[in-house]
């Protein structure tokens, strides 16, 4: 399969194998490029993902080999043939990223019917929202590297 002209379709239809592969993923999202349809030859694969916390932890020793996993899996999954996977844990990510996956992403994969529009309920935020956290996000990395000496 040439992964530069893999559609959403035949994601969604490769995710049927999710639930035996990956059974602490509730919910896939592509985000970024490829969800947009404004790919080019850099493109990489950004997914999001949201697991089961419970299930996760009795399937992983700790959180590194999850990271590892995720990428392998999906990859596995969706006969990617790529190094180039991007995976945001919508458990832990922040605001800021999970408003742009709620607003740009594609559903790929939800356990649960309705878990993608309730986390675009949640996720997506006003212009006024966001500049607020953009605001503090900004302050955040200006004391980061103030404190580094930069």
């Amino acid at each position: 399969m040439n992964n530069q002209n893999i559609d959403i379709k035949e994601l969604q239809n490769l995710s049927q194998k999710i639930p035996e592969k990956m059974p602490y993923i509730k919910m896939v999202i592509l985000f970024g490029s490829r969800a947009r349809g404004d790919i080019n030859d850099k493109s990489d694969w950004d997914f999001a993902i949201l697991c089961d916390r419970e299930i996760a932890a009795k399937t992983f020793k700790n959180k590194v080999s999850s990271w590892f996993a995720y990428s392998i899996d999906l990859n596995e999954i969706f006969d990617l043939k790529t190094e180039r996977i991007d995976v945001v844990d919508l458990n832990s990510c922040s605001d800021f990223i999970a408003h742009y996956i709620a607003r740009d992403g594609v559903l790929i994969y939800e356990k649960n019917e309705g878990e993608f529009e309730h986390f675009r309920r949640e996720k997506l935020k006003t212009e006024s929202q966001m500049n607020v956290i953009s605001k503090n996000l900004r302050a955040e990395i200006e004391e980061f590297l103030s404190e580094c000496g930069v």
